[in-house]
């Protein structure tokens, strides 16, 4: 026997022997303990006198019957040579000391099973049975209950039992937890399984909370939908149609029940996504309305892709949602795949789960339902999801929003999607990782996962050939690689330009301006930092102030200017303008700042400072026409340099919008006649314009094929009214002036980073930071390589002289074409004799030996031309 113990005292209504006696076994390595004092109830004297049990000798193994108790057996008393010997076993159906309401009352709604594989303390458990509970013996076998008796002890730990007693039926359970004993259990010992019970418990409320949330949602939407197709069927109309197709075929149809779909069936085009319906991106089951003309549109397309990716992003959003059990707050799309933002806590995202998750779930083909909704619709619909609903709001800029439901998941989304999601065969998981949303949101947990949705391997083969090739091309290796620019954290999103990346940041500013004197524009110089009242006059203040870095003065506060146009408007203002001034063109390269979040920061484009080509033309309503043709005429002969190809996308009226609808409608006509002028591909993008005006914006695509927007013309009704701009006209009175916001370029820093990965870090002549290597052959004919030098250099050119020692001539040579210089002059005895060069290319070809005049004069017409060849 051990001796009393000290160390622990009781702190709770104490515990019955039975408990007392279980504990002591889950915790073998506890303190001594004293024997523990068997007391009996009343109510069963004929069993024997058991007077102690020593709990440190004990293993049990506890599944217990349910059956209603009538007696209490106890074990016979141990003998000398054994301190508690096997009893025989008592079959199933003996009788238990508990009755079936306790079970009812207190234990149901806990985990009721134990297995010995996660319960080491159960294994070997055959010493004794347990004749207490009316059960037999058990060995130490996986997955035995012990369902009664530890539901109950867990009830006793958590002192709820004693709140429980008046419920309990039984004379002899009743008197058995009444009784007096020692306290074996600390919270050291039993918090931690507490808790995690008490978590579980949380989560199983939490996942019937959300289910319940996503069953009212379904609930709400087919309501809302089932309302919308009666106003449908009402207003529905039988009128015929005419529709042209792309190859110039013309086909019949009825409004409201001819889709783009039943049109691409019938005439046999395959791989079909989505359509464009005289120049508006439609759905494939959306019914068409009038005459049109209609383009089918696959996975090779922009908007294909972009429709499947859509599509893509509500299968993730509502695995995460309904499989997993996370709360989705946004979805999207990125400039090369899909994002979804959700919050799961509890554990990590496995990315070869998801895409398998995701696979089965496009797999069921899930039709997808649209419905356009108000606000307060939106509201109602989402009440459940304060994150979600607040992102959403943030993003409200009309007053009805467009939300998809694909089985029992509901998203907010643009569209146009998919008719179902068995189109959609594969996924590739990118990466999730945790994300910063606004700072008016606030969350801790959210995390992103961004992946790629394809309608079969082929497309997702060529997608990872295409990443290959643009790892090789990022503009961050190649500025690392050539010494062009760099990043420190000492100013986040803020450029260091090296000299070589500083030849090519002026070159690009010196074509501009070269342009500019060409075109009738004049540069100006502004401030950096403006008071606020600037940009509450201008109307950022309301809107834009998060995006702006403040600084604190004596008495007012400043903001960086992350845009030209306010100081601009101050400097027409200065004082009272004719209309023989006009048009006013002001250019202007001073540094912007925007505070981007430091999650959304990536290499050159997306930064805090930056210069861009920004233009504000001023003229009146009659010069407007030309001066739109003129700058789309500056677009093209820019790009055209660069070897661009583009098109160009006429924004119109947004809801909302600023200013009289008549002034829109005129305003959009004219941007339409300069389009039609100006001779390039352009297509209608309805309702994407900006709420002060409507807009072309210009997409280019690179080498490699992909899509990038850079330049822009904006037209501005809002500013002119806010600064109250007036120019006299001819007929002697005041007029408000047009405004046009312009750039060919856009930011330098992002122009820079899609040069470089165009060229893939080849720079041509004319923009590259190395431009001419003059390697010697020998000692004797390093005099004449530095004349050679000298001359180019003065010239303008970026040359550099190979000094290098040990090296043989062709790793000299190979070193230069790695380090993409664009020419090789290799001089030798001969050249120095004849005053020549020998010239190779980086690619590898060789020119052949010219003399020094004449190989200056033809870079120069390369240089001056902004040729992109090589050979001359």
């Amino acid at each position: 026997m051990h001796p009393p113990s000290t160390a622990l005292e009781p702190l709770v209504p104490p515990l019955p022997y039975w408990a007392e006696l279980r504990m002591a076994l889950t915790f073998p390595r506890s303190p001594p303990l004293r024997p523990l004092p068997l007391r009996l109830p009343p109510a069963t004297p004929s069993l024997p006198a058991h007077k102690h049990l020593s709990s440190s000798a004990l293993q049990l193994a506890l599944p217990v019957s349910l059956d209603t108790p009538t007696t209490l057996v106890a074990p016979p008393p141990p003998s000398p040579s054994c301190v508690c010997p096997p009893p025989s076993p008592v079959p199933p159906s003996s009788p238990s000391p508990f009755p079936r309401d306790l079970f009812s009352t207190l234990v149901a709604p806990l985990p009721t099973r134990i297995s010995t594989e996660t319960n080491p303390f159960f294994v070997g458990a055959s010493v004794l049975a347990l004749p207490l509970a009316g059960a037999e013996v058990v060995h130490s076998t996986p997955q035995k209950d012990l369902s009664y008796l530890h539901a109950i002890e867990v009830l006793v730990r958590n002192q709820l039992i004693f709140q429980k007693l008046p419920q309990l039926a039984g004379v002899a359970c009743r008197s058995i937890l009444e009784q007096q004993c020692s306290l074996l259990l600390t919270k050291e010992r039993w918090g931690g399984e507490l808790e995690g019970r008490r978590q579980a418990n949380r989560e199983e409320k939490k996942q019937k909370r959300a289910s319940d949330a996503i069953t009212e949602r379904v609930r709400l939407f087919e309501s809302l939908r089932e309302r919308r197709c009666q106003h449908r069927t009402r207003d529905a109309t039988e009128q015929a149609l005419i529709i042209q197709l792309a190859n110039g075929r013309t086909v019949k149809g009825t409004a409201g029940v001819t889709t783009p779909l039943l049109i691409a069936q019938n005439a046999r085009v395959k791989g079909a996504l989505v359509s464009r319906v005289n120049g508006e991106l439609w759905e494939l089951l959306r019914p068409l309305e009038a005459d049109c003309e209609l383009h089918l549109l696959d996975y090779n397309t922009a908007e294909g892709k972009q429709a499947a990716w859509r599509t893509g992003v509500c299968v993730v959003a509502g695995v995460l949602e309904k499989v997993i059990g996370a709360e989705v707050c946004r979805e999207g799309l990125s400039k090369s795949g899909l994002y979804c933002d959700y919050v799961l806590e509890k554990s990590a995202l496995s990315l070869p789960e998801l895409e398998a998750r995701c696979e089965e779930a496009a797999s069921q083909k899930l039709p997808l339902s649209r419905l356009e909704l108000t606000s307060q619709e939106v509201r109602e619909l989402f009440q459940d999801s304060h994150l979600r609903l607040q992102l959403i709001e943030e993003q409200m800029s009309g007053p009805t929003l467009t939300v998809y439901r694909w089985g029992d998941s509901i998203g907010v989304c643009n569209g146009p999607l998919l008719p179902h999601t068995g189109l959609l065969k594969v996924f590739k998981m990118l990466q999730a990782s945790p994300v910063t949303l606004s700072s008016t949101v606030g969350s801790s947990h959210v995390m992103r996962v961004m992946g790629v949705a394809f309608p079969g391997e082929r497309e997702k083969e060529e997608w990872e050939r295409e990443q290959e090739e643009a790892r090789k091309r990022d503009h961050r290796r190649i500025g690392k690689d050539q010494e062009l620019f760099f990043f420190n954290d000492v100013s986040p999103g803020s450029c260091f330009f090296l000299p070589k990346g500083a030849h090519i940041y002026n070159t690009l500013t010196d074509f501009i301006k070269s342009e500019y004197r060409r075109r009738g524009f004049n540069e100006v110089v502004t401030p950096t930092l403006y008071k606020t009242a600037l940009w509450e006059r201008s109307g950022h203040w309301e809107h834009y102030s998060e995006n702006m870095f403040t600084v604190s003065g004596d008495t007012d506060t400043y903001a960086l200017k992350p845009m030209n146009c306010p100081a601009h408007c101050l400097m027409f203002e200065q004082r009272l303008r004719s209309w023989r001034e006009l048009p006013l063109r002001w250019a202007d390269f001073g540094a912007l700042h925007r505070n981007e979040l430091s999650g959304a920061l990536g290499g050159l484009t997306r930064v805090r400072r930056f210069c861009q080509d920004d233009a504000h033309i001023f003229c009146t309503p009659e010069q407007l026409e030309d001066e739109i043709l003129a700058c789309l005429d500056f677009v093209r002969s820019v790009y055209r340099v660069f070897g661009f190809s583009f098109h160009c996308l006429l924004s119109t009226r947004p809801t909302p919008s600023l200013g009289e609808p008549k002034l829109w409608d005129h305003a959009e006509k004219q941007l339409e006649r300069s389009l039609e002028q100006f001779g390039e591909r352009w297509e209608l993008n309805p309702g994407d314009g900006a709420f002060y005006g409507p807009k072309i914006d210009i997409q280019i695509r690179d080498a490699i094929g992909r899509q990038h927007q850079c330049a822009t013309i904006q037209l501005d009704f809002q500013l002119p009214i806010r600064f109250d701009l007036q120019y006299v006209g001819e007929d002697e009175k005041t007029h408000r002036p047009v405004m046009v916001h312009r750039a060919v370029l856009g930011s330098l820093e992002r122009m820079i980073a899609i040069l470089a990965e165009s060229f893939g870090g080849k720079w041509p002549l004319w923009l590259s930071p190395a431009q001419v290597m003059v390697i010697p052959v020998g000692v004797s004919c390093e005099s004449y390589a530095v004349q050679v030098v000298h001359q180019f250099r003065e010239a303008g050119f970026m040359t550099e002289l190979d000094e290098g020692v040990g090296a043989t001539l062709n790793k000299k040579i190979r070193s230069a074409q790695l380090a993409q210089y664009n020419y090789i002059f290799v001089v030798g005895v001969k050249e120095c004799v004849s005053g020549t060069v020998s010239i190779r290319t980086r690619g590898g070809n060789q020119l052949g030996q010219r003399d020094t005049e004449e190989v200056l004069a033809s870079l120069k017409h390369l240089r001056d031309t902004r040729s992109n060849m090589e050979d001359f």
